[in-house]
């Protein structure tokens, strides 16, 4: 991701919209050329490319393609110009989401750890596409809505391998193993992806049975982010609302919560064998 903190050019309050992110990777390239005395037609000549498109480049009159950001990233050894136009690609996928659920994605990526409780589906970080898509379908997105949803939710997965790793808790109710979401063959391969990603190192997986019952799963789904400077903010998602809290006695309480959650759920070795228990039953 771009550190927008550090350029003064990037206005920190609209560095995840994309008009502002295009606006800044046209400034930069307008930036480098011009720290190199170079026309338009120059600097053209020397990247292939025609003055005029060059122009609609600076000026924000193009999209970004793949490889005219690889290209501008090797002529001027700076690899921000990809990053950036994979940003510009991230946020305009956000203008689909709620102003809530926005901005917990951006703060997700930043996090150092995720804890996310889901009383009835499959947490968001762990659906494969099919399952993600069917229960897209369901909730009656048009097509267009729901393919950049998906393809977000994919890209958002990326932060579960990053280097240095985020921790990751996640507290699945078994409700949500056993709700056949696009059925069978979608279940299936849903299940062997949740066993696949709690493999890994930084990454538990605990399963609330349906014989443990608490007020603490009452309320419906939650995650809390934690921050290296120590500080937190919870995200909640009742119906036809979400929204990011960093009021600290709120966020306490959240982590209060899936305190005593984790407390009532089985411990993840045993979380697991439940989970391949219901695998077994999609294979049937």
């Amino acid at each position: 991701m771009v550190d927008t903190e550090a350029d003064p050019l990037m206005p920190r309050h609209n560095s995840r919209k994309p008009g502002s992110l295009r606006a800044y990777f046209g400034a930069k390239l307008r930036r480098q050329r011009e720290a190199r005395r170079f026309s338009l037609e120059r600097l053209a000549e020397e990247m292939g490319y025609s003055a005029q498109w060059l122009h609609k480049m600076e000026a924000t009159d193009k999209s970004i393609s793949e490889k005219f950001a690889e290209d501008c990233a090797t002529y001027f050894k700076d690899p921000e110009f990809i990053e950036l136009r994979e940003d510009i690609i991230r946020a305009g996928r956000l203008v689909n989401f709620s102003q809530g659920f926005s901005e917990y994605l951006v703060r997700e990526e930043v996090a150092a750890s995720v804890r996310e409780f889901s009383p009835q589906v499959i947490p968001g970080l762990l659906q494969t596409e099919n399952y993600a898509r069917a229960l897209m379908v369901a909730a009656g997105h048009t097509p267009d809505v729901l393919e950049e949803r998906i393809a977000t939710r994919v890209d958002r997965q990326r932060i579960l391998t990053k280097v240095p790793y985020t921790e990751f808790q996640f507290i699945i109710h078994e409700a949500a193993l056993i709700t056949p979401v696009g059925g069978s063959q979608v279940m299936r391969e849903q299940i062997e992806q949740i066993i696949e990603i709690a493999d890994r190192p930084n990454v538990r997986i605990w399963v609330l049975p349906f014989s443990s019952v608490t007020y603490a799963a009452l309320d419906g789904i939650f995650a809390l982010l934690g921050f290296e400077d120590g500080s937190g903010l919870m995200y909640v998602e009742p119906p036809e609302l979400s929204q990011v809290i960093e009021d600290p006695e709120i966020v306490a309480r959240g982590d209060t919560r899936f305190g005593i959650l984790a407390g009532e759920a089985l411990p993840h070795a045993a979380s697991l064998d439940l989970i391949k228990k219901h695998l077994k039953e999609y294979l049937q």
